[in-house]
């Protein structure tokens, strides 16, 4: 195995970085500064002789997106002759920027949000090992904090008394209190997390450090009136791993995550049964959601809007009272490996200009639409199943008010009603989808200029 590294030049440093993490995981590479001589370098028709021998000797390729690659001719040229000899291509996102069309079905790997954790699944899906570290031994960590019978009484005294990056271990009972996070500190729970219960009739739990890490624990809202959450991040690195989360208030998520400098990542986290939303991505707002469960709200599941682009992966969004998820006002965000069902209305929600990218998840077993858009919104829908939306009179995918989205290699099948309904100035293009076995495959009124091409009915 070889990997061919395509990359605009003017993002170097980015790249050498990329490489010495591959090399270092036993993963060969080539590229042009290293594996072409100095002297052919120098020679444009050589120069493009061993470009072309790396591209026919190399096994796989990864292409560094950014504004700069995209806009480069000798990138574009380089994967499509990858995609041409029919040899994996693997996009990895450096900035943001637009992905070209051949590539955007394609498994992509978010350098640019996470940059540890998706290279250690580029490094996986390559096969390679990560290195054990060379480094000695750290010296050994000072003894944590503890939160239970004859210790502090309360986590919020043990964190005012945490050194920066110090631990915090919390035995099982209940805590009746708000926890405000200024400070890097880890917060773990001991026990069963049913059993360690942090409940507040505000906010209970308030981040604007980091890094802060907390686990284990469950955060509950008990207060019904005014505005607050379980969680409430405004700024800094959270990461909240193996918790329950949930509310009793109307008026606010259960998880509300505000503002450009909220980047939190939440893994493997229960979020369950509030009163109103279950998790608000808002004002610009970034982060990531993993494998976790969210269920049983009374509001949408997932609200995302005001520019927020979170990336929500393998998550169940699942038996809600109303969407799964909603992407409104000018909001991004990936959705990808999801598992939407049960939801009493619309799986997910695209509206106001909203433009989110949806990859190989699931939307099934709801009265509601699979999909719906509306008032100019667009996105990208892509390999996705789309079934058993049981009401003959909504459509499983619903394209309204000027919206543009894009579905491309969907299986939108065993639908009670149609497969696709445009209208009401509807826009967009469903390409290469399966449309069979649905009340009817698709229904286009009159002032609909959606494009149908290559789907099977």
């Amino acid at each position: 195995m070889k990997v061919f590294i395509s990359y605009s030049v003017k993002d170097s440093d980015f790249v050498n970085r990329l490489n010495a993490d591959l090399n270092a995981a036993s993963l060969p590479t080539w590229r042009d500064k290293i594996d072409i001589p100095a002297h052919t370098q120098a020679n444009t028709a050589g120069w493009r002789r061993a470009i072309q021998d790396g591209l026919d000797e190399c096994t796989h390729m990864i292409v560094v997106l950014s504004e700069n690659a995209v806009n480069s001719d000798e990138v574009a040229a380089e994967w499509n002759d990858f995609l041409r000899q029919r040899k994996p291509v693997i996009p990895v996102i450096y900035q943001p920027c637009r992905v070209p069309y051949r590539l955007s079905s394609l498994q992509m790997y978010f350098l640019d949000r996470d940059y540890a954790g998706e290279l250690d699944r580029l490094i996986g899906a390559l096969g390679g090992q990560r290195p054990a570290p060379a480094e000695p031994e750290p010296p050994a960590e000072p003894e944590p904090l503890v939160v239970g019978p004859g210790h502090f009484s309360t986590i919020s005294e043990a964190v005012r008394r945490a050194p920066a990056g110090g631990r915090i271990v919390v035995k099982p009972g209940l805590y009746e209190e708000q926890i405000v996070l200024d400070r890097p500190v880890a917060i773990l729970g001991d026990g069963p997390v049913e059993q360690i219960v942090v409940a507040h009739d505000g906010d209970v739990m308030v981040t604007a450090a980091e890094p802060v890490v907390v686990r284990g624990l469950t955060l509950r809202c008990t207060g019904t009136a005014g505005i607050a959450s379980a969680l409430w991040v405004s700024e800094g690195r959270l990461i909240m791993e193996d918790c329950h989360l949930a509310s009793a208030n109307s008026e606010a998520a259960t998880v509300r995550l505000q503002g450009g400098g909220a980047r939190p990542v939440l893994r493997r986290c229960w979020i369950y049964e509030g009163r109103g939303n279950g998790v608000i991505f808002g004002e610009d707002a970034r982060g990531t959601l993993e494998d976790c469960d969210i269920y049983g709200h009374k509001r949408s599941q997932v609200f995302v809007s005001r520019g927020a682009d979170p990336m929500i992966a393998r998550c169940r969004i699942h038996d809600g009272r109303s969407n799964g998820i909603v992407f409104f006002e000018e909001a991004r965000g990936t959705l990808e490996s999801c598992e939407l069902y049960g939801n009493k209305r619309s799986q997910v929600f695209v509206g106001k200009g909203a433009e989110p990218t949806v990859q190989g998840c699931t939307l099934r077993d709801s009265p509601g639409n699979g999909l719906f858009f509306q008032d100019e919104a667009g996105g990208t829908i892509v390999d996705c199943f789309i079934q058993r939306h049981t009401t003959y009179s909504l459509p499983a995918v619903e394209i309204n008010r000027g919206a543009d989205p894009t579905l491309r290699g969907c299986a939108i099948i065993y639908n009670a009603g149609d497969a696709v309904w445009a209208k009401s100035g509807a826009r967009g293009t469903v390409e290469d989808c399966d449309l069979r076995f649905n009340g009817s495959a698709k229904d286009c009124e009159h002032d609909a200029l959606t494009v149908f091409r290559g789907n099977r009915e």
